[in-house]
Protein backbone atom coordinates (compact mmCIF):
# COMPACT_ATOMS: atom_id res chain seq x y z
CA UNK A 1 0.00 0.00 0.00
CA UNK A 2 1.03 3.68 -0.56
CA UNK A 3 1.94 6.15 1.48
CA UNK A 4 -0.43 8.51 0.46
CA UNK A 5 -3.32 6.10 0.60
CA UNK A 6 -2.39 5.10 4.04
CA UNK A 7 -2.34 8.61 5.04
CA UNK A 8 -5.72 9.08 2.96
CA UNK A 9 -7.85 6.39 5.03
CA UNK A 10 -6.29 7.43 8.20
CA UNK A 11 -7.93 11.14 7.54
CA UNK A 12 -11.36 9.25 6.89
CA UNK A 13 -10.43 7.81 10.72
CA UNK A 14 -9.17 11.05 12.33
CA UNK A 15 -12.41 12.37 10.71
CA UNK A 16 -14.52 9.35 12.44
CA UNK A 17 -12.78 10.06 15.86
CA UNK A 18 -13.04 13.90 15.90
CA UNK A 19 -16.92 13.42 15.27
CA UNK A 20 -17.19 10.73 17.64
CA UNK A 21 -15.78 13.00 20.26
CA UNK A 22 -18.54 16.05 19.35
CA UNK A 23 -21.49 13.53 19.38
CA UNK A 24 -19.80 12.94 22.98
CA UNK A 25 -20.12 16.36 24.06
CA UNK A 26 -23.27 16.70 22.09
CA UNK A 27 -24.33 13.76 24.76
CA UNK A 28 -25.66 11.65 21.95
CA UNK A 29 -27.27 8.44 23.03
CA UNK A 30 -24.54 6.47 21.78
CA UNK A 31 -22.00 8.45 22.77
CA UNK A 32 -20.70 5.74 25.77
CA UNK A 33 -20.09 3.48 22.70
CA UNK A 34 -17.28 6.07 21.36
CA UNK A 35 -16.27 6.69 24.86
CA UNK A 36 -14.55 3.56 24.27
CA UNK A 37 -11.78 4.67 22.72
CA UNK A 38 -11.95 8.04 20.63
CA UNK A 39 -9.31 9.83 22.66
CA UNK A 40 -7.03 6.62 22.82
CA UNK A 41 -7.65 6.42 18.83
CA UNK A 42 -6.25 10.05 18.15
CA UNK A 43 -2.97 9.02 20.27
CA UNK A 44 -2.65 6.02 17.98
CA UNK A 45 -2.76 7.66 15.15
CA UNK A 46 -0.22 9.46 16.21
CA UNK A 47 1.82 6.86 17.25
CA UNK A 48 1.17 5.76 13.47
CA UNK A 49 2.59 8.01 11.97
CA UNK A 50 5.64 8.12 14.32
CA UNK A 51 9.27 7.76 12.15
CA UNK A 52 11.73 6.24 13.40
CA UNK A 53 14.21 9.10 12.66
CA UNK A 54 12.76 11.06 15.26
CA UNK A 55 14.66 8.88 17.47
CA UNK A 56 17.88 9.45 16.28
CA UNK A 57 17.22 13.70 15.93
CA UNK A 58 14.54 14.16 18.93
CA UNK A 59 14.76 17.52 18.24
CA UNK A 60 12.71 17.26 14.97
CA UNK A 61 10.39 15.81 16.46
CA UNK A 62 10.09 18.51 19.81
CA UNK A 63 9.54 21.22 17.41
CA UNK A 64 7.21 19.49 15.32
CA UNK A 65 5.38 19.18 18.07
CA UNK A 66 5.83 22.68 19.56
CA UNK A 67 4.66 23.58 15.91
CA UNK A 68 1.21 21.59 15.60
CA UNK A 69 -0.03 21.05 19.24
CA UNK A 70 1.95 23.67 21.95
CA UNK A 71 1.78 26.94 18.58
CA UNK A 72 -2.11 26.25 18.33
CA UNK A 73 -2.76 25.92 22.35
CA UNK A 74 -1.56 29.39 22.38
CA UNK A 75 -3.10 30.82 19.67
CA UNK A 76 -6.43 30.07 20.92
CA UNK A 77 -5.71 30.36 24.55
CA UNK A 78 -5.28 33.86 23.48
CA UNK A 79 -8.41 34.30 21.41
CA UNK A 80 -10.42 32.91 23.80
CA UNK A 81 -9.00 35.41 26.63
CA UNK A 82 -9.05 38.56 24.74
CA UNK A 83 -12.94 37.52 24.02
CA UNK A 84 -13.58 36.31 27.35
CA UNK A 85 -16.04 39.77 27.83
CA UNK A 86 -17.38 39.70 24.24
CA UNK A 87 -18.87 36.11 25.48
CA UNK A 88 -20.10 37.39 28.47
CA UNK A 89 -21.92 39.62 26.97
CA UNK A 90 -23.19 37.50 24.84
CA UNK A 91 -24.30 34.94 27.38
CA UNK A 92 -21.73 32.64 26.24
CA UNK A 93 -20.03 32.29 29.72
CA UNK A 94 -20.54 33.12 33.26
CA UNK A 95 -17.88 35.92 34.20
CA UNK A 96 -15.96 38.28 32.24
CA UNK A 97 -12.66 39.69 33.07
CA UNK A 98 -10.55 42.44 34.46
CA UNK A 99 -7.48 43.21 31.70
CA UNK A 100 -4.89 43.95 34.11
CA UNK A 101 -1.32 42.43 35.06
CA UNK A 102 -2.68 39.86 37.13
CA UNK A 103 -4.47 38.35 34.56
CA UNK A 104 -1.46 38.65 32.15
CA UNK A 105 0.16 36.87 34.64
CA UNK A 106 -2.10 34.44 35.12
CA UNK A 107 -2.41 33.58 31.53
CA UNK A 108 1.01 33.73 30.98
CA UNK A 109 2.07 30.82 33.52
CA UNK A 110 -0.82 28.97 32.45
CA UNK A 111 0.97 29.39 28.40
CA UNK A 112 4.14 28.02 30.13
CA UNK A 113 2.71 25.13 32.04
CA UNK A 114 0.55 24.12 28.74
CA UNK A 115 -2.39 24.73 31.78
CA UNK A 116 -5.63 25.95 29.68
CA UNK A 117 -7.72 28.47 31.43
CA UNK A 118 -10.67 29.02 29.50
CA UNK A 119 -13.52 26.39 29.52
CA UNK A 120 -14.78 26.94 25.81
CA UNK A 121 -11.48 25.15 25.23
CA UNK A 122 -11.16 22.66 27.52
CA UNK A 123 -10.85 20.05 25.57
CA UNK A 124 -7.31 21.13 24.50
CA UNK A 125 -6.77 18.92 27.98
CA UNK A 126 -5.67 16.42 24.88
CA UNK A 127 -2.89 18.53 23.11
CA UNK A 128 -1.03 18.52 26.09
CA UNK A 129 -0.93 14.95 26.69
CA UNK A 130 -0.47 13.93 23.05
CA UNK A 131 2.68 16.28 23.44
CA UNK A 132 3.85 14.75 26.35
CA UNK A 133 3.24 11.30 25.09
CA UNK A 134 5.43 11.88 22.08
CA UNK A 135 7.84 13.28 22.94
CA UNK A 136 8.31 10.70 26.25
CA UNK A 137 8.05 8.11 23.51
CA UNK A 138 11.01 9.56 20.99
CA UNK A 139 13.31 10.23 24.30
CA UNK A 140 12.85 6.81 25.68
CA UNK A 141 13.43 5.26 21.69
CA UNK A 142 16.62 8.20 21.50
CA UNK A 143 18.38 6.56 24.33
CA UNK A 144 17.30 2.83 23.78
CA UNK A 145 19.23 3.28 20.45
CA UNK A 146 22.13 4.84 22.19
CA UNK A 147 22.55 1.51 24.53
CA UNK A 148 24.55 -1.20 23.47
CA UNK A 149 21.58 -3.66 23.44
CA UNK A 150 20.42 -6.43 21.99
CA UNK A 151 16.84 -6.85 21.26
CA UNK A 152 16.02 -2.90 21.46
CA UNK A 153 12.59 -3.18 20.16
CA UNK A 154 11.98 -5.89 23.65
CA UNK A 155 13.51 -3.55 25.32
CA UNK A 156 11.55 -0.73 24.22
CA UNK A 157 8.34 -3.01 24.74
CA UNK A 158 9.33 -4.15 28.25
CA UNK A 159 9.63 -0.54 29.36
CA UNK A 160 6.42 1.02 27.88
CA UNK A 161 4.65 -1.95 29.52
CA UNK A 162 6.14 -1.11 32.70
CA UNK A 163 5.99 2.39 32.42
CA UNK A 164 1.72 1.27 31.98
CA UNK A 165 1.89 -1.55 34.72
CA UNK A 166 2.95 2.11 37.05
CA UNK A 167 0.26 3.85 35.75
CA UNK A 168 -2.30 1.38 37.02
CA UNK A 169 -0.45 0.88 40.31
CA UNK A 170 -0.65 4.69 40.37
CA UNK A 171 -4.39 4.92 39.26
CA UNK A 172 -5.41 2.68 42.12
CA UNK A 173 -3.23 4.26 44.73
CA UNK A 174 -2.36 8.03 44.70
CA UNK A 175 -4.42 10.61 46.08
CA UNK A 176 -2.52 13.17 44.35
CA UNK A 177 -4.24 15.51 41.79
CA UNK A 178 -0.19 16.72 40.72
CA UNK A 179 -0.07 12.99 39.57
CA UNK A 180 -3.01 13.58 37.33
CA UNK A 181 -1.01 14.38 34.05
CA UNK A 182 1.67 12.12 34.87
CA UNK A 183 -0.97 9.05 35.41
CA UNK A 184 -2.88 10.14 31.83
CA UNK A 185 0.75 9.53 30.39
CA UNK A 186 1.53 6.32 31.66
CA UNK A 187 -1.77 5.25 30.66
CA UNK A 188 -2.03 6.44 27.09
CA UNK A 189 1.62 5.82 26.17
CA UNK A 190 1.07 2.35 25.29
CA UNK A 191 -1.81 3.49 23.19
CA UNK A 192 0.79 5.27 21.12
CA UNK A 193 3.29 1.94 20.85
CA UNK A 194 0.54 0.56 19.54
CA UNK A 195 -0.19 2.92 16.85
CA UNK A 196 3.69 2.33 16.46
CA UNK A 197 3.61 -1.48 16.00
CA UNK A 198 0.52 -1.50 13.74
CA UNK A 199 2.68 0.46 11.22
CA UNK A 200 5.18 -1.94 11.08
CA UNK A 201 2.71 -5.01 10.65
CA UNK A 202 -0.29 -3.69 8.96
CA UNK A 203 0.12 -5.61 6.01
CA UNK A 204 0.02 -8.74 8.31
CA UNK A 205 -3.32 -7.72 9.61
CA UNK A 206 -6.52 -9.09 7.79
CA UNK A 207 -9.22 -6.34 7.87
CA UNK A 208 -12.91 -8.51 7.53
CA UNK A 209 -16.51 -8.31 8.32
CA UNK A 210 -16.53 -10.83 10.72
CA UNK A 211 -13.83 -9.23 12.59
CA UNK A 212 -15.41 -6.20 12.44
CA UNK A 213 -18.78 -6.93 13.70
CA UNK A 214 -17.04 -9.02 16.80
CA UNK A 215 -15.59 -5.20 17.14
CA UNK A 216 -18.87 -3.68 17.40
CA UNK A 217 -19.96 -6.39 19.62
CA UNK A 218 -17.50 -5.48 21.92
CA UNK A 219 -17.52 -2.12 21.82
CA UNK A 220 -21.35 -1.76 22.49
CA UNK A 221 -21.44 -4.97 25.12
CA UNK A 222 -18.84 -2.58 26.90
CA UNK A 223 -20.39 0.48 26.16
CA UNK A 224 -23.17 -1.24 29.04
CA UNK A 225 -20.67 -2.68 31.37
CA UNK A 226 -18.04 0.12 32.26
CA UNK A 227 -15.89 2.63 30.94
CA UNK A 228 -12.76 4.46 29.76
CA UNK A 229 -12.63 8.00 30.63
CA UNK A 230 -8.58 9.01 29.89
CA UNK A 231 -9.27 12.50 30.94
CA UNK A 232 -10.41 11.86 34.27
CA UNK A 233 -7.91 8.72 34.24
CA UNK A 234 -11.00 6.63 35.46
CA UNK A 235 -10.85 3.03 33.83
CA UNK A 236 -13.04 -0.17 34.39
CA UNK A 237 -9.59 -2.01 34.58
CA UNK A 238 -6.63 -2.36 32.39
CA UNK A 239 -7.96 -5.14 30.60
CA UNK A 240 -11.42 -3.57 30.03
CA UNK A 241 -9.24 -0.34 28.76
CA UNK A 242 -7.10 -2.53 26.57
CA UNK A 243 -9.39 -4.58 25.03
CA UNK A 244 -12.30 -1.23 24.30
CA UNK A 245 -9.53 0.24 22.71
CA UNK A 246 -8.52 -2.07 20.18
CA UNK A 247 -12.15 -2.70 19.23
CA UNK A 248 -12.45 0.43 18.45
CA UNK A 249 -9.10 0.73 16.63
CA UNK A 250 -10.08 -2.17 14.27
CA UNK A 251 -13.51 -1.17 13.93
CA UNK A 252 -12.36 2.50 12.67
CA UNK A 253 -9.18 1.02 10.19
CA UNK A 254 -11.96 -1.59 9.00
CA UNK A 255 -14.38 1.23 7.99
CA UNK A 256 -11.38 3.50 6.73
CA UNK A 257 -10.12 1.13 4.49
CA UNK A 258 -13.24 0.64 3.11
CA UNK A 259 -13.88 4.69 1.84
CA UNK A 260 -10.41 4.14 0.89
CA UNK A 261 -11.49 2.09 -2.23
CA UNK A 262 -13.92 3.91 -3.34
CA UNK A 263 -13.62 7.33 -5.50
CA UNK A 264 -17.10 9.36 -4.77
CA UNK A 265 -16.39 13.50 -4.47
CA UNK A 266 -17.57 13.65 -1.27
CA UNK A 267 -15.50 11.49 1.10
CA UNK A 268 -13.29 14.72 0.37
CA UNK A 269 -15.05 16.29 2.68
CA UNK A 270 -14.38 13.29 5.40
CA UNK A 271 -10.39 13.65 4.20
CA UNK A 272 -10.89 17.17 4.72
CA UNK A 273 -12.13 16.98 8.20
CA UNK A 274 -9.24 14.51 9.22
CA UNK A 275 -6.89 17.12 8.08
CA UNK A 276 -8.21 19.71 9.85
CA UNK A 277 -9.39 18.77 13.65
CA UNK A 278 -7.70 20.87 15.47
CA UNK A 279 -10.12 23.86 14.43
CA UNK A 280 -13.36 21.26 15.60
CA UNK A 281 -11.51 20.30 18.82
CA UNK A 282 -11.36 24.61 19.46
CA UNK A 283 -14.52 26.29 18.78
CA UNK A 284 -16.78 23.01 18.82
CA UNK A 285 -17.63 23.85 22.73
CA UNK A 286 -18.41 27.81 21.99
CA UNK A 287 -20.37 26.57 18.71
CA UNK A 288 -22.91 24.21 20.92
CA UNK A 289 -23.37 27.38 23.17
CA UNK A 290 -24.06 29.59 20.60
CA UNK A 291 -26.09 27.19 19.04
CA UNK A 292 -27.95 26.64 22.20
CA UNK A 293 -28.51 30.79 22.65
CA UNK A 294 -30.02 30.99 19.38
CA UNK A 295 -32.29 28.16 19.42
CA UNK A 296 -33.66 29.72 23.11
CA UNK A 297 -34.13 33.40 21.55
CA UNK A 298 -35.58 31.99 18.49
CA UNK A 299 -38.07 29.60 20.61
CA UNK A 300 -38.56 31.03 24.06
CA UNK A 301 -37.48 26.94 24.70
CA UNK A 302 -34.96 25.42 27.19
CA UNK A 303 -32.75 23.79 24.28
CA UNK A 304 -32.82 20.47 26.72
CA UNK A 305 -36.56 20.61 25.55
CA UNK A 306 -35.62 19.90 22.24
CA UNK A 307 -35.88 16.58 21.25
CA UNK A 308 -32.51 14.83 19.78
CA UNK A 309 -30.64 18.30 20.03
CA UNK A 310 -27.22 16.36 20.00
CA UNK A 311 -27.96 16.35 16.08
CA UNK A 312 -27.98 19.60 15.58
CA UNK A 313 -25.29 20.50 17.82
CA UNK A 314 -23.39 17.86 16.41
CA UNK A 315 -23.31 19.19 12.71
CA UNK A 316 -23.10 22.62 13.88
CA UNK A 317 -20.04 21.51 16.10
CA UNK A 318 -18.48 19.81 12.79
CA UNK A 319 -19.41 21.97 10.49
CA UNK A 320 -19.19 25.76 11.46
CA UNK A 321 -15.31 25.09 12.03
CA UNK A 322 -14.85 23.13 8.84
CA UNK A 323 -16.26 26.20 6.79
CA UNK A 324 -14.11 28.56 8.89
CA UNK A 325 -11.40 26.88 8.70
CA UNK A 326 -12.17 26.77 4.15
CA UNK A 327 -12.46 30.02 4.76
CA UNK A 328 -8.71 30.54 6.14
CA UNK A 329 -7.28 28.22 3.58
CA UNK A 330 -8.91 30.08 0.78
CA UNK A 331 -7.38 33.93 2.89
CA UNK A 332 -4.00 32.19 2.96
CA UNK A 333 -4.12 31.17 -0.92
CA UNK A 334 -5.10 34.80 -2.17
CA UNK A 335 -2.62 36.16 0.20
CA UNK A 336 0.62 33.58 -1.02
CA UNK A 337 -0.47 34.58 -4.64
CA UNK A 338 -0.50 38.28 -4.50
CA UNK A 339 2.48 38.03 -2.42
CA UNK A 340 3.98 35.76 -5.05
CA UNK A 341 3.04 38.10 -8.31
CA UNK A 342 4.32 40.98 -5.98
CA UNK A 343 7.97 39.08 -5.41
CA UNK A 344 7.84 38.38 -9.16
CA UNK A 345 7.07 41.91 -10.35
CA UNK A 346 9.78 43.14 -8.20
CA UNK A 347 12.35 40.27 -9.52
CA UNK A 348 11.38 41.70 -12.77
CA UNK A 349 12.38 45.37 -12.61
Amino acid sequence: MSNKKEIRYMNYVKAFTIIAMVIGHAEGPIKWIFYQYHMALFIFISGYFYKDFYSDKPQTLIFKRIKTLYLPFVIYEIIFVALRNVFFAFNLTESKYVYNKDLIIKVAKGLLKFNITEAHIGSFWFLKTLFIVTIAFCLLSFVIKKLKLDNKEWVRATLILLLFILGCILLKNSLNSNHKNIIRVLMTMIMFYFGYLFKKVEYKIPFNIYLFLISIVILIRNSHLGYVDIVNDRYTSPTFYIVSSIAGFYANIYIGKLLEKKKEWNLRILDYIGKNTIIILALHLLIFDITRNIYTNLTDKSFTDLSNGWILLTIAGVCIPIIIQIIIDKIKAVVYIKSKQIYISKRAK
